[in-house]
This record gives structure tokens, C-alpha cells and sequence, in this order.
């Protein structure tokens, strides 16, 4: 479900209580959000305080965050409220919210799909990397790096290599070839994935 401004789910929660109670968990369970003013009114459905809230917050197993509300700090806004997500995707995911998906990707957790677009624009975002390789009940990764072509290769952050004991797939793309590109390829290549069945390298 997109969550968009003219999107009929807000009426459709006035048909009744019992409407309420036996559908909305399964209107919230995928989730697109696009706009400002979108990202502000699902934040506030999904709020604790509420009765709505309490009722759909569990519910969310999917959230898709596009530009230009997931560069700003409605995304985790609203991931900090998706306690029992099972996928993100993120373009582009800032620091902040890879290190909140820590705690649904611990052992016992629920996080098992990452689509993720970092932007190394101003530099190598160590960062970054280390919380990927924190989520430890991964079982699909798909990063998109850019862009890379005029990063420095030796500046590369130490790093530990990945550790994703779950991951089956494996999906990288670099949007632009440069020294950046070999050096996140030589990165990918020391990380240790034992479940690995598939993986795409472009």
C-alpha cells in the first residue's frame, strides 16, 4: 500500500469498530512512503499514544522509504514505530536509521530483507558499513553504492569485513566504476557469508 495524500484508508477506518480492529493491521502491513506531508500523517498513525497506534504499529512487516523523505529525519521517525519490520528499503539510508534496524537484526529478530542506496558523496561512510554488518539475521542484501568514481581508494575506513551468518543473497552495484569501485569489491570479497547461495557483483 502507498501511503499517498489523496489514499482512501483514513475513511475507511470510520465504517465501524469491528472494520477497524480486523482490517487495519492488514492495510499497514506494506508500506511506500513518498512525500513530507505523507511520512507526517503515517508517523502519526502509527504513534504508541493512540488506540490506532497500539493496533497497527505490530502490524508493519514491509517499508519502502523513497526520496526525499528518506534522507530527512521522518524515516526514522517512522521506522522507530515498525517494531516488528521484516523488510526496508531505504534510498538513500542515512546513518541513523541503519543503526536503528540494530535492534530488529539481532538474534530472535525480524529484520531479514535490506534494500539499501548508500551515498558516499563527500566521502567513505564507515559508519554506515559497520551497522549493515551488525544485522545479523539478514537473509537478502541488496546495496547500491554511488557514486564511487572519484573516491579515494586508500582512504577506505577500517572496517571489519561483514559477518552475516543468514545471508543466502548477495546483490552489489556500484553506479560508477572508479578506484572507489575496486575497493568497495575488495571489502565485499574479505566478508564472510557461510549461508551464501547467490550473489550479483555489478
Amino acid at each position: 500500500m502507498g501511503w499517498e495524500a489523496d489514499h482512501p484508508v483514513v475513511p475507511l477506518f470510520h465504517v465501524c469498530k469491528q472494520w477497524n480492529v480486523l482490517v487495519a493491521p492488514l492495510i499497514y502491513r506494506h508500506l511506500c512512503v513518498s512525500g513530507f506531508n505523507c511520512a507526517e500523517k503515517l508517523s502519526l498513525a502509527l504513534d504508541d499514544g493512540t488506540k490506532r497506534g497500539i493496533l497497527v504499529n505490530p502490524a508493519v512487516r514491509s517499508l519502502d522509504v523513497n526520496p526525499p523523505v528518506s534522507s530527512t529525519t521522518h524515516a526514522l521517525d517512522i521506522l522507530k514505530k515498525c517494531s516488528h519490520l521484516h523488510t526496508f528499503d531505504a534510498r538513500p539510508a542515512s546513518p541513523s536509521d541503519l543503526r536503528w534496524l540494530e535492534s530488529l537484526a539481532m538474534p530472535g529478530g525480524t529484520l531479514r530483507i535490506l534494500h539499501v542506496h548508500l551515498c558516499f558523496g563527500s566521502g567513505w561512510d564507515g559508519e554506515s558499513l559497520i551497522s549493515i554488518g551488525r544485522l545479523l539475521t539478514l537473509n537478502r542484501l541488496y546495496v547500491v553504492v554511488m557514486p564511487l568514481n572519484h573516491m579515494d581508494a586508500t582512504q577506505f575506513p577500517a572496517v571489519d569485513p561483514w559477518m552475516l551468518p543468514d545471508l543466502v543473497h548477495l546483490s552489489v552495484m556500484c553506479t560508477k566504476d572508479g578506484p572507489g569501485h575496486g575497493a568497495f569489491t575488495k571489502f565485499i570479497e574479505q566478508c564472510h557469508f557461510p549461508s551464501l547461495r547467490s550473489v550479483r557483483l555489478l
